[in-house]
């Protein structure tokens, strides 16, 4: 897989001129040869050199194109200089290839540029090339090597797509494309592993819109380089560290823009399969314009930008938050209902219980009448019939009508005494019913409760307060007590100490 942009090192060194190239007479030869160095069969090396360009370019007719990878390359006073190393596939040691010195002097440089800016293409370590340029052997040196006029950035273009194409074929046929797409994300994903270079811009960005949002994130970085030839290993590594510490919710990766082969790290097969194997939702945030990586092919969401990526974070928190909103008010619309109905409900109970025990007092007192009027309708005829017993009997039975007087006497005094002793408990009897029925009816009066010394604690929006989670700090509440109503502002809200239970209500 090609690698992504290496920054040129500033390092100073070897000659900078274009002019360098083409080999010099020595100062001996402006001296004048020995007699030796006269025989004909006998060349300086000078001339030797020079023969041997020609026939350099003589047989490769000048300028020709090649392909292959940049490697060493450093910069000194605006010349580049690397070497080519050959590409062939399944030789992956850098060292047993066949390679190239080669040069790109700063006069050349300046007329490749813009091409290669506009294709998206910059000059780096690993990015596989086709230049155009001649042979040389340099004569201080003697070292031959490649002088570049000329780059073809169609060919990186065109050789990063290849590649691309055959590994998306390569992770679609191992399943693997879908394999972070099908993790579920968490509802609150606010601990966050974050893959970037820590001086990155993308970093800063991301960072600053999350630390904005008042959300409490907590972020875990693992640093890496985006960029380079490196990059590809130490971002898998990074994705792979953060995904075994298992106590994250997401993982984003984030950098800035940049051209298409400095992004070329996000098309590498290292990264791709360490997303793929990640046990949590990947992110990606990098700053592409228009095409996607294969990063972000096989990650959980892909964004434009760190910044966008941050967004989408936000954005879930905030959905989380409303929906948790709506629950409560919905909850709470459900108790205020259910109170309401328990109220009135009550309210009907309690003016049944009313009317049935003014019913059964009524009652109560009906019997009680009914029963005095007949044990006195009773003792009226009892005492009619004596009279008249006694007085059909006076002549005949002057001894025995006393007796007899006597004993209805005793009978009416028995009477009137049981009549009299039945009314106490009659009445107690009435009354003990009537304690009843005036007893359940306060047990369900909540002023009851009240008068107990019991208070009803109310909260703003008229919700019954039974647990400190129905309020919060700085909310104002009202409290009914026995005689008369208090309103307080909420302090502190601290629960209660547990006795060793598993904390359930």
């Amino acid at each position: 897989m090609t690698q992504p942009t290496f920054d040129f090192d500033a390092v100073d060194g070897g000659d900078d001129s274009e002019s360098a190239l083409t080999p010099q007479t020595s100062a001996s030869d402006a001296m004048g040869r020995t007699d030796l160095a006269d025989a004909p069969d006998t060349m300086s090396i000078g001339e030797a050199i020079r023969a041997v360009n020609d026939a350099l370019h003589a047989g490769l007719g000048g300028l020709l194109w090649l392909r292959g990878e940049i490697h060493n390359a450093r910069v000194s006073r605006g010349n580049r200089y690397f070497e080519l190393v050959d590409d062939a596939e399944g030789r992956a040691d850098v060292r047993q290839r066949p390679k190239v010195s080669a040069q790109l002097f700063a006069q050349s440089y300046q007329r490749v540029v813009p091409k290669l800016e506009r294709a998206g293409v910059r000059l780096g370590e690993g990015l596989c090339v086709r230049m155009r340029g001649s042979f040389e052997v340099f004569g201080p040196s003697g070292r031959m090597n490649f002088r570049v006029v000329d780059v073809d950035p169609e060919f990186t273009l065109g050789n990063l797509a290849v590649q691309r194409d055959a590994l998306l074929k390569r992770l679609v046929a191992e399943g693997l494309l879908e394999a972070n797409a099908a993790l579920p994300m968490p509802l609150v994903p606010v601990r966050v592993g974050v893959v970037t270079s820590p001086d990155s811009e993308g970093w800063r960005d991301f960072r600053t819109n999350l630390d904005e949002s008042g959300i409490g994130f907590r972020l875990h970085l693992a640093r890496a380089v985006v960029q380079g030839a490196n990059a590809p290993i130490q971002v898998s590594r990074a994705l792979r560290r953060l995904a075994d510490r298992r106590d994250l919710d997401v993982i984003a990766i984030v950098r800035g823009g940049g051209s298409k082969s400095d992004l070329a790290t996000f098309d590498h097969e290292y990264v791709a399969r360490a997303i793929a194997a990640s046990p949590v939702p990947v992110l990606t945030g990098v700053g592409h314009d228009n095409d996607r990586s294969i990063a972000d092919e096989v990650a959980h969401t892909a964004c434009k930008t760190p910044t966008a990526c941050a967004q989408v974070l936000i954005d879930r928190v905030r959905d989380f938050e409303q929906q948790l909103d709506r629950r409560s008010a919905e909850l709470g619309h459900v108790a205020s209902r259910t109170l309401s109905g328990c109220r009135r409900t009550l309210d009907d109970h309690g003016e049944r219980v009313q009317q049935l025990a003014g019913a059964a007092l009524s009652g109560s007192r009906r019997r009680l009448a009914r029963t005095s009027h007949e044990l006195a309708a009773s003792s009226r005829r009892t005492l009619e019939a004596a009279d008249a017993h006694l007085s059909n009997r006076h002549e005949r039975a002057g001894r025995a009508v006393e007796r007899t007087l006597r004993d209805e006497s005793r009978r009416v005094d028995t009477n009137a005494a049981a009549v009299w002793r039945a009314l106490p408990t009659a009445l107690a009897r009435a009354r003990h019913h009537l304690d009843l029925v005036a007893a359940k009816v306060a047990a369900v009066d909540p002023r009851s409760a009240l008068e107990r010394g019991w208070s009803i604690t109310t909260a703003p929006d008229g919700r019954l307060v039974r647990r400190i989670a129905d309020v919060a700090t700085g909310d104002t509440v009202t409290t009914r007590l026995r005689d008369g109503r208090l309103t307080s502002t909420v302090l502190t809200v601290e629960p209660a100490e547990r006795d060793g239970s598993d904390g359930r209500d």
